[in-house]
């Protein structure tokens, strides 16, 4: 387990999240198990990192906390199987959400450890870029 217990008391107060690393070799017909067991499971993700300068990484997401989906300018959160839909400025809702569990960036972590995971749409694009009009 990376950093170790001592090492995480240095982030405790400072912040609410801390990022943990176990790294698991595994082969490739084992992965193919993990992947066929959690595929059955309601809430699962699996995002193959690829290789990177650090090393290979494979991202297993379970049980997320929450599932937003965002569609014709009105947000769907989706937490524990209760959902809400709201018309709110995506841009902003995320930017507060990344502050909320901001991590610390420890030395030897993954190239990911934390955070948002899945994929932004299209219609994403005009509330992130400012500078681009759409009509």
């Amino acid at each position: 387990m990376f950093p170790t217990l001592r090492e995480l008391g240095k982030y405790v107060a400072k912040y609410p999240f801390v990022p943990v690393s176990l790294a698991i070799p595994v082969h490739k017909s084992e992965l193919d198990k993990l992947i066929a067991y959690f595929s059955q499971q309601t809430d699962f993700l699996y995002l193959d990192g690829g290789k990177h300068s650090l090393g290979n990484y494979s991202y297993f997401v379970i049980e997320p906390t929450a599932s937003l989906k965002l569609l014709d300018g009105k947000l769907k959160i989706t937490k524990s199987k209760q959902s809400q839909t709201q018309s709110i400025e995506p841009h902003q809702y995320l930017t507060k959400l990344l502050q909320h569990y901001q991590q610390p960036l420890i030395a030897g972590m993954p190239p990911f450890s934390g955070g948002l995971i899945g994929y932004f749409s299209y219609e994403y694009t005009k509330y992130f870029q400012n500078h681009v009009h759409f009509h």
